[in-house]
């Protein structure tokens, strides 16, 4: 276990456990890493080779019953490994199935050198947190609830200090009222998408967003002079006109002749779904799906 040395004591300071359990932790990951898969027959054959695979496996099963990840402990370690400088962070979803079992993730990622990883998340589809610590299983879910988002931003905030984000950005079925209201109270830089018939009050008509773009050509962008007023609040906006024929419109605090760039890295948060299915450690694969096991899969995956 001498090449897991380095990932022990980047582990130790951060999670109070004793070696033996931090020497499983850092052979769990380079497991995952070595086998690129979280399937756990996949896992015990990347593991210690003088152990004989079933026992491997068990071990995998125990560990991921017995022991819990705290987000906001592995966020900070996540933090404490990135540049110290500001972030570009990215609402979104994603789903896969095991089955007729659909597991929905609801995140908050950073994006860093074409990559996102996850902060903080939550599983959709159950009434009762399944991250409280009971043993329920997964459900389907077909969208996030306003609570759900602000429950997961507050969590976020618990560790991540506001100077550091340069931007939250979201898709367009993450705009809501309640949602822009609360990035505002925070003071939290925001890039969101909105619906080409959200209307807008700008000087003095109300109106579908997407007329104030009409004129605009395919690959033709344009920030309005002055801001709107969308869901009771005053914000900047700036519209394009896509080669696929829909508008992308997009309502930022910042400067909006910048807002289609930082919101480019929303393609960043394809990369982290990629390696969170087939193409990646094929998420898809594994046999769990009670959430507090998928809990502590999804923080090994994210170191």
């Amino acid at each position: 276990m001498n090449d897991c040395s380095e990932l022990i004591e980047v582990l130790r300071p951060h999670l109070n456990w004793h070696r033996a359990r931090l020497r499983f932790l850092a052979a769990f990951i380079r497991a995952l890493i070595r086998v690129r898969s979280v399937n756990l027959a996949q896992v015990a054959l990347g593991l210690n080779p003088w152990v004989q695979i079933a026992s491997n496996y068990r071990r995998c099963q125990r560990f991921l019953a017995e022991y819990r990840f705290d987000q906001e402990t592995i966020g900070r370690l996540i933090l404490q490994l990135l540049p110290q400088d500001t972030l570009c962070l990215w609402l979104d979803c994603t789903e896969w199935k095991f089955g007729r079992v659909s597991i929905n993730l609801l995140f908050i990622g950073v994006a860093h050198q074409g990559v996102a990883y996850p902060l903080v998340w939550c599983f959709l589809g159950k009434v009762d947190d399944p991250l409280s610590g009971q043993a329920a299983p997964v459900h389907r879910a077909v969208s996030s609830s306003l609570r759900e988002r602000l429950r997961l931003l507050r969590r976020l905030l618990s560790f991540l200090p506001k100077e550091r984000i340069q931007t939250l950005s979201a898709d367009r079925e993450f705009g809501c009222t309640g949602f822009l209201r609360d990035l505002r109270w925070h003071k939290l830089p925001y890039t969101l998408r909105i619906k080409a018939g959200s209307r807008v009050s700008y000087q003095g008509k109300s109106r579908p967003v997407e007329q104030l773009f009409r004129h605009l050509r395919y690959g033709q962008w344009e920030a309005l002079p002055k801001p709107v007023k969308l869901w009771g609040q005053r914000t900047h906006l700036m519209g394009g006109y896509l080669k696929t024929g829909e508008y992308l419109l997009l309502i930022t605090q910042a400067d909006p002749q910048q807002a289609h760039i930082r919101y480019a890295q929303r393609w960043k948060i394809e990369t982290l779904f990629k390696a969170f299915k087939s193409q990646g450690f094929d998420f898809e694969s594994t046999h769990l799906t009670r959430a507090e096991r998928l809990e502590s899969l999804i923080a090994l995956r994210r170191i």
